[in-house]
């Protein structure tokens, strides 16, 4: 994933990037650290697939509701989460209207963050093929032949194009 956070303010950019970082391993943070205007927002749509922008709706209100309205507007694949003030109902509704996905509310809590991205992954098609996919072959009995369709299954998961395939057979018995 490549992950913008777009916030005039440095200290809400230290708040979540531990978070972020944390979440997502893998994933590149970029600060943003002024609103994009109208004309600016493909620098951020040229990453639209499997990209996430976070944006403040904290620090300048009306601008930042501008912004991601553009934003939706011009770059409608890139999910877009509003980071809103906690216990404001108003701003909430108002952002999810304009065209974010989801929110996450200010402070923040790793638990909150995981549930939006778990949420994203769900909706986001590209969101989710980079966070992979886990399947379980469980067997009634023994020797019902389930290490034999766990192995082709991962065969025909490669053969199909998956980029990394890991197969695991528990079985101690196998």
């Amino acid at each position: 994933w490549r992950i913008f956070v777009v916030t005039p303010n440095r200290s809400l950019f230290s708040e979540i990037q531990p978070l972020l970082s944390h979440q997502v391993p893998n994933a590149q943070v970029v600060e943003v650290t002024e609103l994009p205007s109208k004309g600016k927002l493909g620098v951020l749509g040229e990453f639209a697939a499997g990209t996430l922008c976070f944006l403040d709706v904290l620090s300048k209100p009306t601008e930042a509701m501008e912004t991601l309205q553009a934003l939706v507007a011009e770059v409608p694949k890139m999910a877009t989460v509003a980071i809103v003030p906690d216990r404001d109902p108003q701003r909430i509704l108002q952002a999810l209207r304009v065209g974010a996905r989801e929110f996450l509310t200010h402070p923040f809590s790793e638990d909150q963050l995981g549930a939006v991205l778990e949420k994203l992954s769900q909706f986001t098609p590209d969101l989710a093929a980079e966070r992979g996919r886990i399947f379980t072959i469980v067997p009634a009995k023994g020797a019902c032949g389930a290490s034999t369709i766990a192995y082709n299954l991962a065969a025909g998961m490669k053969r199909a194009g998956s980029k990394d395939t890991l197969l695991a057979d528990l079985d101690p018995h196998a």
